[in-house]
């Protein structure tokens, strides 16, 4: 749909699914399908461009997750945002390339090297995100209110 918002915040999809699902079953229909349209990518600007991403990413997992704690386990692989996080600190270059063919990554090596540091980069910027990002997950918890 060449009208369809770019740029919304990640995890939209899941967090309208979550709501839909307090109102009632959600029927699937196996012949609707979304498709990811291509795009083009360029190499270096991806990798200068891993820190915000991931933390984007983050700041829309812990969003997320508190506004459907409840259902955060049905979306997510952890339970809760902390198992998210520490997720991301020592999985995520290996999470980035167990999701993609073994073919695709071989037939692409400049486009697999520009992955692989980008997805390093996010895992080291993590490291720095996820600091401020528990500190507002433990407010949260505790009642205390803070901005995400």
């Amino acid at each position: 749909d060449t009208a369809f918002k770019k740029n919304l915040p990640y995890c939209e999809d899941h967090e309208l699914a979550a709501r839909l699902l307090k109102k009632g079953k959600v029927v699937f229909l196996s012949d609707v399908k979304v498709t990811h349209l291509p795009r083009k990518v360029k190499l270096i600007r991806y990798i200068l461009q891993a820190p915000k991403r991931i933390r984007s990413l983050l700041k829309a997992d812990l969003y997320f997750y508190t506004r459907h704690p409840d259902q955060y386990r049905f979306f997510r692989h952890a339970d809760n945002f902390r198992g998210t996080c520490l997720s991301v600190l020592f999985k995520n270059v290996y999470k980035t390339f167990k999701r993609r063919d073994l073919r695709r990554i071989t037939a692409n090596p400049l486009q697999s090297i520009a992955l692989l540091v980008a997805s390093l980069i996010e895992q080291l910027c993590a490291w720095v995100v996820i600091a401020e990002l528990l500190l507002i997950y433990r407010k949260s918890k505790t009642g205390k209110k803070d901005r995400v």
